[in-house]
């Protein structure tokens, strides 16, 4: 991981000359990564400052390449671009943008606000300098020591017990505190006052008292806790072994992540759809690493700025017949039997008749795009031609496997299936 920031170069920083800074960050995925690193090393507006392993860290400079306007880190499939203003970072995506085309694509933008400590707070006494950097190292070594302890113990449960929904919603919100806990280290840096790194230690131990709490309601869901403790306390156990972090998408285990990517899912397979309910208004509803594998695995390749243009290409692009035949003759023949069953049930059919014939679809995970749906009711989700939620009946609510309005037809038409078959739901 790369160890460092933007902020470690406020000095240099043509906008480090306020006390108050909005740290803005502009998050891509790397589609070419030879293409983007050859491109920041010929490039006079860039300059590499570090290579390591698969990681890269590079200077954006200005015309007269004296003043650093941001930092790029590279990392295996992501990159993100540092800055110190929302003026700049708009500045910088358009020009990576520009110059890189489809070699990146753009995902995020994040702001954080970093107060620097005034003139006269700052230290000036090389023995007080000195007496601020152990304050730091003290304070990066506690949060080290936090987040290897937490990790520990997510590895040791999922070594010896069963992740049960209890287990998962806990596990969901203990990662948000420890990814929450991992930015400190970068105000660390930030900081050159006594008075900044106080305040800062006194938030840690807000930090420190949730994420202890929340391991401690971990443990109550844990069946085999003595298990667990007494891995844990193994010292000859390394916790960091079999790991294979090239897959990881998270930090955390994989029986762990796949727990978490299941309670996703539920989440959003909640919603509920009515019987006219058309494609534009169901991919609405999607959450944008859907709608990104959509658009990947339909083979469209313009560039979508956001969730909006992702939703218009799809509904344009599938609402054309052509399109759509071409489609569903690239499925296998189980992907299109399952789409002959659920146009029968009149594009509406209970989730549960669907996996028993075809089988379901859990181990497809969240990231759709990194991971290709395997299964067959997967490969349609993935293709933008069946959605899973509820309908509400008179009595009750069921899950469903669901076709959008405008699309029944012309599937009808493109796999031949008679108009006036029985509803499954009835």
């Amino acid at each position: 991981m790369l160890e460092h920031s933007i902020l470690n170069l406020f000095e240099k920083c043509v906008d480090a000359r306020e006390d108050a800074l909005l740290l803005s960050k502009a998050y891509f995925d790397i589609h070419q990564r030879e293409k983007l690193v050859s491109f920041l090393k010929a490039h006079s507006h860039f300059r590499i400052e570090l290579e390591k392993n698969s990681n890269c860290l590079a200077a954006w400079l200005d015309s007269d390449k004296k003043e650093i306007l941001g930092l790029l880190k590279i990392y295996k499939r992501r990159c993100v671009l540092e800055c110190l203003t929302k003026e700049r970072i708009e500045k910088g995506k358009k020009f990576l943008e520009g110059n890189l085309k489809e070699a990146i694509r753009f995902r995020a933008y994040s702001y954080q606000n970093v107060k620097l400590g005034s003139k006269d707070d700052k230290i000036s006494d090389p023995g007080l300098g000195n007496q601020i950097q152990d304050y730091k190292l003290e304070l990066e070594r506690r949060i080290l020591t936090i987040l290897d302890a937490g990790f520990r113990l997510l590895r040791a449960v999922e070594k010896t017990e069963t992740i049960n929904p209890f287990m998962t919603k806990t596990l969901s919100y203990l990662t948000q505190l420890i990814d929450k806990l991992s930015n400190f280290l970068i105000f660390l840096e930030t900081t050159h006052s006594f008075t900044t790194l106080r305040e800062i230690e006194k938030q840690l131990y807000l930090f420190f008292d949730q994420i202890e709490a929340k391991f401690l309601e971990l443990l109550k869901g844990v069946v085999k806790k003595e298990e667990v403790i007494r891995l844990y306390l193994n010292k000859d156990w390394n916790h960091f072994d079999d790991i294979n972090e090239g897959k990881a998408l998270n930090p955390l285990p994989s029986s762990l992540s796949n727990a978490l990517m299941a309670g996703w899912r539920k989440e959003i397979e909640r919603m509920v759809f009515s019987a006219d309910m058309d494609l534009a208004t169901v991919l609405e509803k999607q959450p944008i690493e859907w709608l990104e594998a959509i658009y990947t695995f339909l083979g469209l390749t313009d560039d979508c700025k956001n969730k909006t243009q992702y939703v218009q290409a799809i509904n344009i692009f599938l609402k054309k017949e052509s399109n759509l035949k071409q489609t569903v003759q690239e499925l296998g023949f189980s992907a299109q039997r399952a789409l002959n069953f659920i146009l029968e049930a009149n594009g509406m059919c209970p989730y549960e008749y669907l996996i028993n014939i075809f089988g379901d679809d859990i181990q497809d995970g969240f990231y759709w795009r990194e991971r290709p749906p395997k299964s067959v009711i997967g490969i349609s989700r993935a293709r933008g031609l069946v959605f899973v939620g509820h309908i509400k009946g008179i009595n009750n609510i069921q899950k469903i496997a669901f076709i959008p309005c405008d699309l029944r037809h012309p599937l009808q038409r493109i796999i031949s299936i008679p108009d006036n078959n029985r509803h499954l739901l009835e």
